[in-house]
């Protein structure tokens, strides 16, 4: 009736004086309510717009929209006419589905429908089909109001949208890069779906599985053979609801597991382990923070894998040597049968270091697990923990950490302590000499008196070199940070690297240390230099000035050491602007 009835109205050929059926006149109502609400919003598009629902009402088993929902359609179509072309595709892809048949439904693709300005009808083909694939599956299963991140992800999949699709799920949203691809591999997702029906889902299991599983790229790990046969295994031990906790980064990390290894599970006492996370009312972020990474970290204590490796695991921290290393300890091998191992490490060292208690939860360590190898080893023969973190941190390279545990042992039962201001001096020196200048020195002998005379001896020689300076520059290794500039006290300052050994011998120059001789380092050993000055102009020229304050070191993605003028500490507030720079380059302290 409204077809008809419109359609007399367009073509201009309704007897306005010809009496209305009751019916009729509802109708008329209708159509003339919608028609005032739309000429407040514009007037230019009204007879397009009721052309093309016309022909959107002729799709079988389509309701008339509500005046709301025919507004709101009517906004759209004045801002982009493919709008209607989408909804055309959908009533016919859809065709046969009970859900096109109530306005509900309807409603929440108007308010799903996002096209820009520019936006053809081609570019949201792909999105308007995976919608359509996905809903003739799901929406035969589920109440489609209860599909929400299907509409908001698939059929919105606007940047605003993604985000809250994520968040909902509790999905990271640095894990996602989603966007959909040119092509999208949609079997994974099927073989899932198929899976998770013989374990009677509910509707988040589903969603959050099209969140996961749907926008990978060709080489994703998903579209391997090997993917629907880890999904059978997964569920063998893990309940079907608490999926939901995780994310395509836990997937892969359990599929290297898998492939590795896939009996490495079985270790786990799932009847206590999900009794101890049963997080109830939890919501999906921290039930992932809990689920997921404890799975994990039950997964590495029962087969006696340090939490080292877990914690570098589960945050993604691993350097390539250490998840070689890794492969190597799930597979079943002994850690001291692993290559290029930062010292020669004994049995009993790597016993004692893979069964150190595991903390409660699954944290972000600052320590790599290289270092966790030294100090571990370290902390059986020195007790203070605070002396082990600092001979740690002088050790430039990590290498030759069989060098520095029997050095800094040496030294401590000669005496160094935690409290002493010349550790760094100390190791600086015996770095220069052992490995610079190929001196063998026995440390075990060696008064710590005396080395402290050949340091200050030292440290006298590279005054002379900041006098005199280097006879040919040399470019040093680009950390790739960039110059970082902040304000305190409406005075401005910028952090930047020292790039040649000529300005490190500037620095030490001007700053009275022996940063001049780190050239070495920075080339060989993974330092870099960094500089933190107050700038300024000049009053009569108004050219730029700086005042050097603080030089910083940083090695191995954290900061070494950082010292002014005759090697002074920071005072408060030049540390304050050190750590903004530190977090906002994502250094360790």
């Amino acid at each position: 009736m409204f077809i008809s009835l419109n359609r007399e109205l367009l073509s201009g050929g309704m007897n306005l004086q010809r009496k209305l059926t009751g019916e009729e006149a509802r109708i008329m109502n209708y159509r003339n309510g919608i028609r005032a609400a739309m000429l407040l919003e514009s007037k230019t598009n009204e007879r397009a717009f009721f052309e093309a629902l016309n022909e959107f009402y002729a799709s079988p088993k389509v309701p008339l929209l509500t005046p709301n929902a025919s507004v709101s359609l009517y906004i759209k179509f004045s801002r982009n006419k493919a709008v209607m072309e989408c909804m055309l595709y959908l009533a016919k892809s859809l065709k046969g589905m009970a859900c096109i048949e109530e306005v509900g439904f309807w409603e929440k693709c108007i308010s799903n429908l996002v096209l820009t300005t520019n936006a053809t009808f081609k570019q949201q083909k792909q999105k308007l089909n995976l919608f359509a694939v996905i809903g003739k599956r799901l929406f035969k299963q589920f109440d489609f109001a209860k599909c929400e991140l299907v509409f908001r992800f698939v059929l919105n999949h606007t940047e605003e949208a993604i985000r809250f699709s994520l968040m909902r799920s509790g999905i990271p949203e640095a894990a996602a890069g989603y966007k959909f691809p040119k092509k999208v591999e949609t079997k994974p997702l099927w073989d899932f779906f198929d899976l998770i029906d013989r374990h009677e889902a509910k509707i988040d299991v589903y969603e959050h599985a099209v969140l996961s599983l749907l926008s990978q790229r060709k080489e994703s790990f998903v579209l391997l053979n090997d993917f629907k046969d880890f999904c059978v295994w997964l569920l063998t031990f893990v309940p079907v609801d608490k999926l939901v906790y995780f994310d395509l980064n836990d997937y892969r990390k359990l599929f290297f597991i898998y492939e590795l290894n896939p009996k490495i599970i079985e270790k786990v006492d799932f009847a206590s382990f999900h009794d101890a996370t049963g997080m109830k009312g939890s919501n999906p972020r921290v039930g992932q923070r809990v689920y997921a990474r404890g799975l994990i970290r039950e997964i590495f204590m029962e087969y006696k894998i340090s939490f080292y490796f877990c914690s570098h695991f589960c945050f993604n921290t691993l350097s390539e040597l250490e998840m070689v290393w890794l492969k190597e300890l799930i597979r079943g091998k002994n850690l001291v049968q692993c290559a290029e191992l930062p010292f020669r490490m004994t049995k009993a060292q790597a016993h004692m270091f893979n069964f150190l208690p595991y903390p409660d939860m699954v944290e972000r360590l600052t320590d790599s697990v290289s270092e966790g190898m030294v100090k571990e080893t370290l902390s059986q023969v020195i007790k203070e923990r605070r002396l082990v973190n600092l001979l740690v941190r002088q050790m430039r390279n990590l290498n030759r950490s069989d060098f520095w545990i029997n050095t800094s042992i040496a030294l401590v039962r000669n005496g160094l302590k935690s409290t002493d201001r010349d550790l760094l001096e100390i190791f600086d020196y015996i770095d220069y000499q052992v490995f610079g200048l190929n001196r063998s020195i026995d440390f075990k002998k060696k008064k710590l008196e005396n080395l402290r005379r050949e340091v200050d001896l030292w440290h006298r020689e590279i005054r002379a070199i900041n006098r005199t300076g280097y006879s040919m520059t040399q470019r040093l290794p680009d950390a790739r940070i960039k110059q970082f500039s902040m304000v305190h006290n409406e005075e401005h300052y910028v952090i930047r690297q020292l790039h040649t050994n000529a300005e490190l011998v500037e620095e030490g120059k001007s700053l009275k240390h022996c940063v001049g001789t780190y050239a070495r380092n920075c080339m060989q050993f993974g330092s870099f230099i960094f500089s933190l000055r107050k700038v300024s102009k000049d009053p009569e020229t108004e050219e730029p000035l700086e005042q050097r304050l603080i030089t910083i070191e940083v090695n191995r993605g954290r900061i070494i050491q950082q010292k002014g003028s005759y090697n002074r500490h920071c005072q408060a507030w030049e540390s304050k602007l050190i750590q903004q720079w530190r977090d906002e380059n994502g250094l360790a302290a």
